[in-house]
């Protein structure tokens, strides 16, 4: 089987599992607010797996520093999990005033909308850099299947608005969680395999020898890969709104405490 048959099964699986978790999440949305914040529907480990596999994990950022570093960039998924620790800290306050999002605690501690607004803006703002990331990377789909770049972008698009009105955060989740098992089995797998003869010597001789080091980068460095993700877990709107869907406290915080520590 070629390349560009492997991804086109993946990706007919993927769509497919996307398609069957829509159908199930749909039948728990009877409002709105069913759709934006699910609450009272999500357990414990579906908080924790989409946690880890969500777009403010450590896959993406995780990858790439890996790639860069060598077992260094473990650093930025450390940041991530002590982040999930105080979005732990935080589930208390956050179920008890009953907050969906940062903006519902900046409307209340300022009596006004004006600071609503402008975290909502913000908030978006930076969504974009996410929602570029996903198109890109339909783009590049497409490209190695030797198809037009364009087709992916707009699919990627449709795909991703279609589904996320059609499943809401429940189902958002459940495809978080899905993918932070595919990706523990492709880890567990890659790494069997490379420390396996003759995994170490080959990577040994193919990778420079900073790449095994803990830090081949100074502390600001060390300091800018982790302190960013770590302070904004305080502001982060899905941990509001995933922290607000639990079923109850104890699965916010468990659900949080098991991403940080896995």
């Amino acid at each position: 089987m070629t390349t560009p048959s492997i991804v086109i099964l993946i990706l007919l699986s993927y769509g497919t599992a996307m398609l069957l978790i829509s159908r199930r999440a749909s039948r728990r949305i009877r409002s709105f607010q069913d759709t934006i914040a699910a609450p009272g529907q999500t357990s414990l480990f579906l908080l924790a797996g989409s946690a880890i596999g969500g777009p403010s994990g450590f896959v993406i950022g995780g990858a790439e520093y890996g790639a860069r570093y060598g077992i260094a960039g473990a650093w930025y998924g450390i940041g991530c999990g002590l982040s999930y620790f105080i979005t732990a800290a935080l589930c208390r306050f956050i179920r008890t005033h009953h907050y969906v999002s940062p903006a519902d605690y900046f409307a209340r501690r300022y009596s006004g909308h004006a600071t609503r607004m402008i975290y909502t803006a913000a908030s978006i703002s930076c969504s974009v850099s996410l929602l570029a990331g996903q198109l890109l990377a339909g783009r590049t789909i497409f490209l190695t299947l030797g198809l037009p770049a364009q087709w992916g972008v707009v699919l990627t698009a449709v795909i991703a608005l279609v589904y996320s009105n059609a499943a809401g955060l429940w189902g958002s989740m459940a495809v978080s969680s899905i993918q932070s098992v595919i990706i523990f089995i492709g880890m567990s797998t890659a790494l069997f395999l490379m420390m396996s003869a003759p995994g170490p010597g080959i990577l040994a001789a193919a990778l420079p020898a900073s790449s095994f080091h803990l830090a081949p980068f100074g502390a600001e460095f060390l300091v800018s890969m982790t302190a960013p993700i770590v302070l904004a877990s305080s502001v982060n709107q899905i941990s509001f709104q995933s922290a607000a869907s639990a079923k109850s406290l104890k699965s916010a915080r468990g659900g949080y405490l098991l991403a940080g520590l896995t």
